[in-house]
């Protein structure tokens, strides 16, 4: 565990750790002030890239994060994400351009199940922390209890990267301290809209953000931290408003079968009542074009899956009922914890042919 206090002491709990030092220099490079950071994209969506953000887009976002959540110099920041990632550097950032204590923690499954007896420092900020995770991350935490509790000590906890499935977002809502699910990307310079897994199921777009859909009616956002500029999304929405959306999914994820145009979104909603830990996914067929067929991470097969089948049928359009069911012992994941769908997918369907 890293300790960065506000006034610039500096704790290495592990001097040895690479990941710690890459920290701490990244901290040197911010404080002289660079006008610009290079940042790499995800993947999750495409080929990763690297794009450029100013500082000023920086610091608005921080402005943005500030107001939304109020933060002040009393807080204390708890960073376990990624630092090649847009994240994980906003999270240091935020706490450097706030004067609030940092803790960096190298990012895990269960980040606190390797802090040891430095819980304390965590503790004795009881509603002062300020937390942020991945959805793999959160799942695993809520199966410890000293993990629980330690959540509990947040004054808002932020999950990001990926949709929460409908499980996980009830064991969400146990959590005593506010739990949001965050909206947003490498390009505006993390979340521009926030949702209260408690009490929305809207998202709510912060201050100083501008959204509207394009004739696909997918989301477009400005603001400062989009450097006053329109950015198009590949995220079908409906737009309440000026100020809240509902995500329904991603528009290049649309699958065609048999001449129907079926979101995988609305099939995962259905399926995963039945498999928490499953995708829906569009594969090629020589009859439909494309065919639904669902991935369930599983280390072993459910022989009971065709009695769950019959149950998704009435819930669901006849071509979007899964027309094969595949049980993976684990999914592809991209470097900042998401599953990555089409690498799954094409690992399957290659290993498949290879047998043959």
């Amino acid at each position: 565990m890293l300790f960065i206090g506000n006034n610039d002491e500096i704790i290495n709990f592990n001097p040895a750790n690479e990941y710690f030092r890459r920290v701490i220099d990244f901290i040197k490079y911010w404080e002289s002030k660079p006008e610009f950071l290079e940042i790499k994209t995800s993947g999750s969506t495409g080929e990763p890239k690297i794009i450029q953000l100013s500082r000023n887009q920086i610091l608005a976002s921080v402005k943005q994060t500030q107001k939304a959540f109020n933060i002040t110099s009393e807080d204390q920041l708890i960073c376990n994400l990624n630092l090649d990632y847009i994240a994980g550097k906003l999270m240091i950032i935020r706490a450097l351009e706030l004067k609030c204590d940092l803790i960096i923690i190298e990012p895990c499954a269960d980040p606190f199940l390797n802090i040891d007896k430095m819980d304390y420092m965590i503790r004795q900020k009881s509603h002062r922390n300020f937390m942020a995770f991945v959805p793999l991350q959160l799942e695993a935490m809520l199966k410890n209890e000293k993990s629980i509790s330690l959540l509990n000590t947040a004054k808002s906890i932020l999950i990001g990267g990926a949709a929460l499935n409908p499980n996980l977002q009830e064991k969400a809502k146990t959590i005593k301290t506010p739990v949001y699910l965050t909206y947003g990307m490498t390009e505006t310079v993390t979340h521009v809209a926030i949702q209260n897994v408690k009490e929305e199921d809207e998202f709510q777009v912060l201050d100083g953000i501008e959204i509207k859909t394009d004739q696909r009616n997918c989301l477009m956002i400005k603001g400062k931290t989009t450097n006053n500029e329109w950015i198009t999304t590949n995220d079908l929405v409906t737009v309440s408003g000026k100020k809240s959306f509902k995500l329904i999914g991603r528009i290049d994820e649309i699958i065609n079968s048999g001449g129907a145009k079926i979101n995988p979104e609305e099939v995962n909603r259905i399926a995963q009542q039945y498999y928490p830990e499953s995708f829906a996914y569009g594969r090629k067929d020589e009859k439909l074009g494309e065919k639904v067929v669902l991935f369930v991470k599983s280390a072993v097969k459910d022989e009971d899956y065709n009695s769950k089948l019959k149950l998704m049928r009435a819930q669901l359009p006849k071509f979007a009922v899964p027309k094969e069911v595949y049980f993976l012992k684990e999914f592809k994941q991209t470097k900042t914890g998401k599953t990555d769908k089409k690498q799954t997918a094409n690992a399957y369907f290659n290993h498949q042919i290879s047998d043959q």
